[in-house]
């Protein structure tokens, strides 16, 4: 399929309707992802650390005087509930073990009190060692995990109630903070037809950027599906398992003008809310307030009638205080990344100035929702 190249609204948030159901693979108290189907990036939805143990990661190898194989029950887990699993499973066959997370370096440590106590790393078949951050494959006494381990993965589970297409998806942080996913994390959205996600219809890796996650799907065969994950590894984050927060998710699709397209000559600038105060010995003082991009002077030259009435429209249902996506280089010619795809309001309404016939010009301008 071929990309339409041409000013986009994005809008109609699929996952944020009456019908649709959210579910996250963890979730901190008052922090659950029904909390992502708002639109001001307020009610945010912050992850606790999802461990999934499962047929491929359900043993642990040790030697208390004897070789011992030791299997976890398959689950979903946070940090603290698997410490707390695999220290009974150590004891129900063997005798002084604990196991114990660090919310400071994010790592598990497994340790028994006395007597012999190997952690045989060299057996790997279905072993939980990769999962909690032991990379070594020579056996050795109980210690902290080499490297640090924020989840198995985390994810956003969306029935949307019905099939409907989306061809637009994006994450975003909550308002005024920095994206929290890293620049190595892996980050896919996989639809399918059915609630189960091991084989789903349709897998899609998407690229984070200083922004968020920004990603339009209208090239793809079909993505008209119930069900959809955003799915997100990212295992050695610093922030920690519990440093994942976001503000905004869009699952949906867009509506755009089909003939014209925003001319050239608009504006682009960074604001700064920031307010500097000066005292009578000349003293500056500052109260810091948030960084925001604004386009001005969009403008779209010699609109038909359709045309004109879509984006009267859209104008009208949006006012001022609706955030949407606006994507004034969705192919990204003239620009990279997410540069121009930004959550946004209208600062300033479609205003439209008659030309000839029913041919009209509009201006309008946006600012971003940080």
């Amino acid at each position: 399929m071929t990309r339409n190249h041409r000013v986009r609204f994005c809008a109609n948030n699929l996952a944020a309707g009456t019908g649709a159901t959210l579910t996250a693979s963890s979730a901190l108290a008052s922090f659950p992802a029904s909390n992502l189907q708002n639109d001001q990036r307020f009610r945010i939805h912050k992850t606790a650390g999802n461990f999934t143990i499962d047929a491929t990661n359900n043993k642990l190898y040790i030697d208390d005087g004897s070789t011992k194989t030791v299997t976890l029950t398959s689950a979903n887990y946070t940090y603290a509930t698997l410490a707390s699993h695999i220290q009974t499973q150590l004891n129900a066959s063997s005798t002084l073990w604990t196991c114990t997370y660090s919310t400071t370096t994010f790592k598990f440590t497994i340790a028994r009190s006395s007597g012999t106590k190997l952690l045989r790393f060299s057996q790997t078949t279905t072993a939980v060692w990769d999962t909690l951050g032991y990379t070594g494959s020579v056996d050795a006494i109980t210690a902290a995990a080499d490297v640090q381990r924020n989840h198995t993965s985390e994810y956003i589970d969306v029935d949307l109630g019905v099939a409907q297409a989306v061809t637009f998806a994006s994450l975003l942080g909550p308002l005024g903070e920095i994206f929290s996913i890293s620049s190595t994390a892996t980050v896919t959205l996989l639809g399918n037809t059915t609630s189960t996600m091991t084989t789903p219809a349709l897998t899609v890796t998407l690229t984070r950027d200083t922004y968020g996650i920004y990603k339009f799907l209208d090239d793809l065969v079909d993505t008209t599906y119930r069900y959809w994950r955003l799915k997100i590894v990212d295992r050695t984050n610093p922030l920690g398992p519990e440093g994942f927060r976001f503000g905004v998710l869009y699952l949906g699709d867009y509506e755009t003008i089909e003939r014209r397209n925003v001319a050239s000559g608009f504006s682009k600038k960074q604001t700064d809310s920031s307010q500097t105060f000066e005292s009578e010995g000349g003293a500056l003082y500052f109260q810091t307030g948030l960084k925001y991009m604004e386009f001005e002077n969009i403008e779209v030259a010699y609109m038909d009638a359709a045309d004109r009435r879509a984006l009267e429209q859209i104008g009208y249902d949006l006012g001022k205080s609706t955030p949407f996506f606006v994507a004034l280089d969705p192919t990204e010619i003239v620009s990279t990344a997410s540069e121009l795809t930004r959550y946004v309001v209208f600062s300033s309404l479609p205003s439209f100035t008659h030309i000839k016939s029913d041919i009209y010009s509009v201006r309008m301008a946006f600012r971003e929702v940080m």
